[in-house]
């Protein structure tokens, strides 16, 4: 996917306080949040609090997840 279709997907869910799953061609993320790092990589904050960084190009789709108790506000 490219950038910009990434960080709406992104921002749409986090608007509606649901997480994304980020699908890469090789794993599979719980985001609850994200930092943009340079041109090619986002660092997502997975739901366990934990950071990756992941390229924007290695990213095949976001699906949005439902909330998990604990972890958003309603």
């Amino acid at each position: 996917m490219n950038k910009e279709n990434v960080i709406k997907h992104l921002e749409s869910d986090y608007e509606k306080n649901i997480f994304s799953e980020v699908i890469t061609n090789d794993h599979s993320y719980l985001s609850k949040g994200y930092q943009i790092k340079d041109e090619d990589t986002i660092m997502l904050l997975l739901i366990d609090d934990s950071e990756v960084e992941v390229k924007f190009k290695s990213i095949s789709i976001i699906l949005s997840s439902k909330k998990h108790p604990g972890y958003l506000n309603d």
